[in-house]
């Protein structure tokens, strides 16, 4: 655990060829940049398991449909 805090940073986007992202077990809260994230054609594992986030689940399922290849946790 980081203790990081905040929203999950949309700026991820910018980093195209991301593959995984690890950032469970954090304070992040709010909601998902899923239309941000959803642009991260190269993503294969998406860890957000607990954070603060806001409606968490619903979020990663319209990720998780949008990047088909990815495994998002939540």
């Amino acid at each position: 655990m980081n203790e990081l805090t905040g929203p999950v940073p949309a700026e991820l986007a910018n980093a195209t060829a991301l593959q995984g992202l690890h950032f469970g077990f954090n304070q992040f809260g709010g909601d998902i940049p899923v239309a941000e994230l959803a642009r991260l054609g190269a993503l294969r594992k998406l860890y957000l398991n607990e954070n603060r986030l806001a409606n968490p689940h619903m979020q990663a399922a319209e990720l998780a449909r949008q990047l088909p290849k990815c495994v998002v946790s939540v």
